[in-house]
């Protein structure tokens, strides 16, 4: 798996087509009912998956559980929030990620794009053309 995209779903879906078009896997992480589900899910998942890049989409618990989750499983985050998103909720996301990506209506391809590049330059012994 390349990305672990956790959150919003429609926004996550976005994602996950923009990244397939580039030849990368994104995959979304299952919605759990609280907090700590998510937590424990999402430890269980990046154990098992091993992503090269983990993306908190929007700001729920899912991408806030994917912010602490990642970083303690030595994966780096990243957040894509709305423009619209809960200030507070955006400041925390913002100050755990590693960069920061478009936050504008219909912004997927240009994020996956930057995914990409970021990907390339962070795991070169990775073909990422190739459809592995």
């Amino acid at each position: 798996m390349d990305v672990l995209l956790a959150g919003d779903a429609e926004m996550a879906a976005a994602l996950a087509s923009a990244l397939g078009e580039l030849g990368l896997g994104g995959t979304h992480a299952a919605d759990e009912p609280s907090l700590a589900e998510s937590l424990v899910s999402l430890e269980s998942l990046i154990q098992a998956e091993r992503p090269n890049l983990a993306v908190g989409v929007g700001s729920g618990e899912a991408a806030l559980a994917l912010a602490v989750t990642a970083p303690k499983l030595d994966v780096p985050f990243t957040a894509w929030l709305a423009a619209d998103e809960r200030p507070d909720e955006r400041r925390i996301l913002e100050t755990l990620s590693l960069d920061e990506l478009p936050a504008h209506e219909g912004a997927a391809d240009e994020t996956a794009e930057r995914i990409a590049a970021w990907l390339a330059v962070k795991t070169p012994q990775r073909d990422l053309d190739s459809d592995a």
